[in-house]
């Protein structure tokens, strides 16, 4: 038997295995939509998916469930013109047993209450959206993906007062829960189904272990602004206006050499938002929700609406007065010496400051309702009535600035303030900077009255005068 011989000269070289690629969405999952930005890791890359059209309708995934009357699942995050259907919103809140309106969850039929339904509710929701996100990049997003092991992982909004609370346990589970789903090839056709893969999944899936996170959303938001250069460190306080809720925070930035921190001193979320306030008033005057909606949002005068709107501003006004105020009393600093302007020199501090000598207290306002005239004097008029004369600098009303590392794939850098949350989600857990919860600060002590540097107290000195 003759042997064979190992052919002689130069063997062709091994392709390199190609390394993993690592794309983290952050799915801002909102009252009323839904955005997504991804996140190529290795690149420091982001992108808005816009699910295919580059349209911002078609970015905006409604937050719902849609059922037939018997309870058969249709689709999720889609509206359509099927009817009679059952249209499961607002879960975000249900999760937090905060209802926004008349539509009652289903009970299933093994006894399941509504927040539990609200729960494999809004599991079932994520975990499609978290499937078309993975299917448009795998499909538009070749250049990255082709020839390589796309490795996945997730970060979704909480409002910060839900998750400085008892509530993010819910939410936690919720993700775990929706991760795993959104890899079953078994797709539950009914409610009733639905709840008890829920179950299923719930009593086995490991909260620490899950590629699905839950992130605080204004943390998220205020990703870009925080990262730039421009910005100071200081107090401020960020409001987003949504589809079904307003969400305020009032936060201190501090950057130690590099190393960021953002301290969360207030937080509340209220049913407040643009079509939230839209089906009151619409209910209220009969005028049709759309007409409504138009003059909240500045396309049409809310004149025109012919109706009272105090008792709206007034409910906008208490949440702004809730996070200003919740904020001072946990700073320590004198918010119109020490916060926003500059040191001064002895002598001055003699002199009374003027409202116009200092520097204004940053609010950012971003969301759907960022552009709002309604909603912006809204906000700023708290400061006239209440905040002026209660140690608060006035007011400068701004928008987060966009970042250059996020690409809006045929979207209006305009639209930027919609996608600010899922922007800041999409970057990885540990690269943005460290989060303080409200619970972990308590009121701070009245501050003491600065002396003047330079001149004499005459109760220190009357003997000399006397």
């Amino acid at each position: 038997m003759v042997a064979h011989k190992k052919p002689v000269g130069r063997q062709p070289r091994r392709r390199p295995r190609a390394a993993p690629l690592h794309i983290n969405l952050g799915i801002d999952f909102g009252t009323s939509f839904t955005k997504v930005c991804y996140r190529d890791v290795g690149r420091g890359e982001s992108g808005i998916v816009p699910f295919g059209r580059g349209t911002l309708d078609a970015a905006c995934l409604p937050s719902i469930v849609q059922m037939d009357r018997d309870g058969t699942i249709v689709r999720a995050n889609t509206k359509t013109v099927r009817e009679p259907l059952v249209t499961h919103e607002y879960l975000k809140m249900r999760i937090a047993d905060a209802p926004l309106s008349n539509t009652v969850l289903s009970r299933t039929s093994d006894g399941d209450d509504g927040i539990r339904t609200a729960m494999a509710l809004s599991a079932y929701f994520l975990a499609s959206v978290i499937r078309r996100s993975q299917r448009w990049i795998l499909g538009h997003e070749t250049n990255r993906t082709k020839g390589r092991e796309v490795e996945w992982s997730a970060n979704v909004g909480v409002p910060v007062e839900y998750f400085d609370s008892p509530l993010i346990e819910r939410f936690r589970r919720v993700l775990a829960v929706a991760w795993k789903i959104a890899d079953d090839r078994r797709h539950p056709r009914t409610l009733q189904g639905l709840c008890a893969r829920f179950d299923e999944y719930d009593q086995r899936v490991d909260l620490e272990m899950t590629d699905c996170h839950a992130t605080p959303e204004i943390a998220a938001a205020i990703h870009s602004f925080i990262m730039s250069r421009s910005a100071v460190p200081g107090v401020y306080i960020y409001f987003d206006v949504g589809g079904g809720t307003v969400d305020g925070v009032g936060f201190d930035y501090a950057n130690n050499t590099g190393e960021r921190r953002v301290n969360f001193y207030s937080g509340r979320v209220r049913p407040y938002g643009v079509a939230a306030f839209a089906q009151q008033i619409s209910a209220a005057t009969n005028k049709r929700f759309r007409t409504v909606e138009k003059a909240l949002l500045g396309e049409t005068r809310i004149a025109d609406l012919r109706t009272p709107m105090d008792p709206y501003e007034n409910k906008v006004r208490r949440l702004v007065g809730y996070v200003v105020m919740t904020a001072k009393e946990k700073d320590p600093r004198d918010w119109r010496r020490d916060v926003f302007q500059r040191p001064m020199e002895g002598a001055r501090l003699l002199l009374p400051i003027d409202d116009e000598s200092i520097q204004p207290l940053p609010i950012f306002v971003g969301g759907g309702g960022a552009s709002s005239k309604w909603y912006r004097q809204t906000i700023n008029s708290m400061w006239a009535r209440a905040h002026k004369n209660a140690g608060i600098p006035r007011y400068a009303i701004m928008t987060v600035p966009a970042p250059s590392d996020l690409e809006m794939n045929g979207l209006h850098d305009g639209e930027f303030h919609r996608f600010a949350i899922a922007y800041g989600l999409s970057i990885p857990v540990g690269e943005g900077a460290e989060v303080g919860l409200p619970s972990e600060f308590d009121k701070a002590a009245p501050s003491r009255r600065k002396r003047p540097v330079h001149g004499v107290s005459y109760e220190d000195s009357k003997d000399a005068w006397d």
